[in-house]
């Protein structure tokens, strides 16, 4: 089985019994977009929205996780994306911004974070006001991108 398959996993068909079959390169690619894609949009939202579009509960820890160690290396040799140089350039700063925010922008000493209070707290971190202003700007930058990895899954929908 090909690396990239086990990286984003399997997806399901059901007929009379379950059968699971491997993505290809491209769905594989397009998934991984997405979701990166998604976590960057939560990222660029104030930290009450943020919060709220995560559920109210860890956000600031799950948004780090999930962007600093997105496999970016696979995002930037995509055979189906098509992302530009500047696109791949803005995807690995904005990672290496958000790796580097600091252990209390993420889990404030003292603060529940898997409360509401706890989740806005730690999104109202000022580490953070640089990163989802920076987060804004990638979203745009990777809007053509996007709206092909939108068309590519409107294809399964009809």
């Amino acid at each position: 089985m090909p690396a990239w398959a086990t990286c984003f996993g399997y997806r399901g068909k059901i007929d009379e019994t379950a059968v699971m079959e491997e993505m290809s390169r491209e769905e594989s690619e397009h998934h991984s977009f997405h979701t990166f894609h998604g976590l960057l949009q939560r990222l660029s939202l104030p930290a009450v929205e943020a919060s709220n579009a995560n559920g109210n509960y860890n956000t600031a820890w799950e948004t780090k996780d999930g962007i600093a160690n997105h496999p970016i290396s696979y995002l930037a040799e995509s055979a189906f994306l098509g992302l530009s140089t500047a696109q791949i350039d803005s995807i690995r700063t904005i990672t290496k911004m958000v790796a580097a925010l600091p252990d209390e922008a993420v889990s404030p000493k003292n603060t529940n974070t898997r409360t509401l209070e706890g989740d806005i707290a730690s999104l109202r971190h000022p580490a953070w006001d640089p990163v989802r202003a920076y987060a804004a700007e990638v979203v745009e930058i990777l809007q053509p991108v996007a709206v092909r990895n939108d068309t590519y899954f409107k294809q399964f929908r009809s």
